[in-house]
């Protein structure tokens, strides 16, 4: 599912963005979505505390602890979209 957060009413991270998206998914258990973004203000925190599962995308060549330090919300960390479908797909 994809859907604009100007749809919702409302900018992330705004709780009332991830709630709409919830509702176009049919209202599943938030743990069970794993929402990836490129913000980690906007979309990880927004969606950590919708409960969701989070996924952030930075551009960087490597991840290091300092940088996991940096994003504790964050689920997974990955350094591209490529990176992230080599991971999980």
């Amino acid at each position: 599912v994809a859907v604009s957060s100007e749809a919702s009413g409302y900018l992330k991270p705004h709780p009332a963005t991830f709630t709409y998206l919830l509702d176009h998914m049919g209202n599943p258990n938030p743990s069970a979505v794993l929402y990836v973004g490129d913000s980690y203000e906007k979309d990880i925190v927004g969606a950590h505390k919708s409960g969701m599962k989070t996924c952030l995308i930075v551009e960087k060549k490597h991840i290091t602890d300092k940088d996991r330090a940096l994003w504790p919300l964050a689920d997974i960390i990955c350094t591209s979209w490529a990176d992230f479908s080599r991971q999980f797909f």
